[in-house]
Parts: C-alpha cells; sequence; structure tokens
C-alpha cells in the first residue's frame, strides 16, 4: 500500500516551491503578455472599426457629392437645351420674318415689273396700232 512517510513532505514542498517558482518566472509574465497582447488587439479592432467608420461616412459623403454633380449637371444640361430652343425659336422667327420680307419685297417687285411691262405692252400697242393704221389706211395718225 501507500506509506505516507518524511519524502512525501519533501515531496510536497518541492511541488509547492516548483509552483512559486513557475508561477514567478512563467505564468505571471505569460499572462501578462497575453493580457497585453488581448488589449492591443482590442485597441486595433477599435481602432480598424473607426476607420471602417469613417470610411463609410466618406464613402457616403462622395455619393452625395456625386448625386449633387448629377443634378448640377443635369440642371445645367437642362439650362443649356432650353437655351438652345430659345434660340432655335428665335432664328426660326427671324428666319421666318426675313422670308415674309422677301416674299412681300418679291412681291412688289412682280407687281412693279407687271404694271411696267402692262405699260411697255400699252406703249407698244399703241404704236403698233398706229403703225398698222398707216399702213393700212396710208396716212400718219
Amino acid at each position: 500500500m501507500l506509506d505516507i512517510n518524511f519524502t512525501l513532505f519533501i515531496q510536497l514542498a518541492n511541488f509547492i516551491a516548483l509552483m512559486f517558482l513557475l508561477n514567478i518566472l512563467l505564468f505571471k509574465p505569460i499572462i501578462a503578455f497575453v493580457a497585453r497582447r488581448k488589449a492591443m488587439i482590442d485597441q486595433i479592432q477599435a481602432e480598424g472599426h473607426s476607420v471602417e467608420a469613417g470610411a463609410d461616412e466618406a464613402l457616403e459623403r462622395y455619393h452625395e457629392m456625386l448625386a449633387a454633380a448629377r443634378r448640377a449637371a443635369d440642371a445645367r444640361l437642362a439650362e443649356a437645351q432650353a437655351a438652345a430652343e430659345e434660340e432655335r425659336r428665335d432664328r426660326l422667327a427671324e428666319a421666318e420674318r426675313r422670308a415674309g420680307e422677301a416674299i412681300i419685297a418679291a412681291m412688289v417687285s412682280i407687281r412693279q415689273a407687271s404694271e411696267q411691262a402692262r405699260q411697255d405692252l400699252r406703249d407698244q400697242a399703241e404704236t403698233l396700232a398706229g403703225t398698222i393704221t398707216e399702213k393700212v389706211l396710208g396716212r400718219a395718225g
């Protein structure tokens, strides 16, 4: 069976001394190192979360700025299209006015030419009638 004698107490004292020394020399430094490392990892994770939040915020601001720039570009485009349409209408109205003036001027010119041609024809008809009368009657009119 098991004999309990003086060596058991020596072994127990050796074990307690070894545990005390291991605790001081090994376990406490390892536990402190693990605690420092965990604290450092927690700090890095917290910094990572704050950086991620900052990046998300910056991305949101970027999207807002991009949307605002698109709205501004759309507004400028609509403004430019409205100005171009107004310019087109103004030019078309001016062209129609000039065309109307040209048509009126052409009609006046045609009317004048027609009147002149009629007058010339009347004069020629009178001259021709006088000439025919002279030749038919043999005397001057």
